[in-house]
């Protein structure tokens, strides 16, 4: 990664790094490749899949070099716009299933944690009455002992 800046947006990470540039980029490139396997030959150029498949969303027409922008991972792309490529590409489902998954994931770690902190408690719970049930048990041991040299004093 470049040294010379480290913010974020604003790194050079290296191709093979985990990085959201990286992704971005990534799913840039599978915009781009969507579009070029469009069924109309009108829909494959920027300006036609720009023109009459991501504009009507807006209302207004979004120009090819918007459109170029997205299919380069360009970080300042409206969330919008991705959106709309998005549904043109029929991913939302998908896309929702895998947050939905994580959401699983992450909740079922949490139940987890949950549990094991519960278990810890009833744990600790056991062993502290284990103790008190023995310091009760030395009490009257000691009491014991303490009667018996009380008794023999006493004779």
């Amino acid at each position: 990664m470049s040294e010379e800046n480290k913010n974020g947006f604003g790194e050079t990470p290296e191709p093979t790094e985990k990085h959201v540039k990286n992704y971005l980029q990534l799913l840039g490139r599978s915009i781009q490749a969507f579009r070029k396997n469009q069924p109309l030959p009108s829909y494959r150029d920027l300006a036609g899949f720009a023109n009459y498949k991501i504009s009507p969303y807006f209302g207004k027409n979004i120009s090819r070099k918007t459109l170029s922008r997205v299919e380069k991972g360009d970080h300042v792309i409206s969330f919008g716009l991705v959106a709309a490529v998005i549904h043109e590409m029929d991913l939302w489902p998908e896309v929702i299933n895998i947050i939905d998954e994580q959401k699983n994931i992450d909740a079922q770690y949490v139940a987890l944690v949950i549990q094991e902190l519960k278990q810890k408690e009833v744990l600790k719970k056991e062993h502290e009455s284990q103790q008190k049930a023995e310091r009760e048990e030395q009490l009257k041991k000691m009491r014991q002992e303490l009667f018996k040299e009380v008794n023999n004093r006493v004779r």
